[in-house]
């Protein structure tokens, strides 16, 4: 749903310090899809933004939610279609960032937004988990 890409994009980048807005290829099918931007628009020194969208500039990550999926269109360019997902079991993603922030900062936001986190152990690296249906 909209409200589960959203809230993924939006509970990322408060952890990060990042920027989530409606965007992307569905951004005009009511905001079905969202994107988290690694930084904010005046991240640099100077206060100038940044256009979001330059990965050259900008590292971002595009959220959709299970009933639409990556194809190839007619123009042979990657596009989206409907998908009828109720009888998916599921897949899970998994990605690695770096941010600047201690652990103590990292487990005090994620408790602050409700979301459950695990550190590794054999790792220094925590879990997040941005979103789960069902929730465990």
């Amino acid at each position: 749903s909209s409200s589960a890409s959203s809230s993924v994009a939006c509970d990322l980048a408060f952890v990060i310090g990042g920027h989530a807005e409606p965007n992307g290829p569905l951004r005009n099918e009511g905001a079905k899809s969202w994107v988290c931007f690694f930084n904010k628009e005046d991240a640099r020194p100077d206060g100038t933004p940044i256009y979001l969208l330059d990965p050259t500039v900008a590292d971002f990550l595009e959220v959709y939610p299970k009933s639409y999926r990556l194809c190839i269109g007619e123009d042979r360019r990657a596009n989206f279609e409907g998908y009828d997902a109720k009888l998916e079991k599921g897949a899970g993603v998994h990605f690695n960032l770096s941010v600047n922030k201690s652990r103590s900062e990292l487990e005090t936001l994620c408790k602050e937004r409700g979301l459950k986190c695990a550190w590794r152990g054999y790792l220094p690296c925590l879990d997040v988990w941005l979103e789960e249906d069902p929730a465990v």
